[in-house]
């Protein structure tokens, strides 16, 4: 069964299937706009800690013990604004180590 559609039909029906499609188009933007930030938020909680640890690996290495301590601290205020508090307590302890190293016991 072959019905022909007349052009005003075709055209009615062009309409509701772009209005269907920019609606679905709406909805997506809108969940990945309310998911997204989330997530990009930890991706860069973990680049600041990721990249702040590779500086203080270059510091430790050149034997920098002063940057290493500031490193070290950065690293430690990264974790606690990403509410890591293993990590946080970690990077507390070498940040304490460093200050033992440098004198600076208070």
């Amino acid at each position: 069964m072959n019905v022909e559609m007349s052009e005003s039909e075709k055209q009615e029906y062009q309409k509701k299937k772009n209005k269907g499609i920019m609606i679905g188009a709406l909805c997506g933007v809108m969940l990945l706009l309310f998911i997204f930030p989330w997530g990009l938020e930890s991706g860069i909680e973990r680049k600041v800690i990721d990249d702040s640890i590779r500086q203080f690996n270059i510091a430790m290495r050149t034997e920098n013990y002063m940057d290493a301590y500031v490193q070290a601290g950065i690293i430690t205020a990264a974790h606690l604004q990403a509410e890591d508090e293993v990590g946080y307590l970690k990077w507390k302890e070498v940040e304490k180590k460093l200050e033992r190293k440098l004198g600076m016991n208070y």
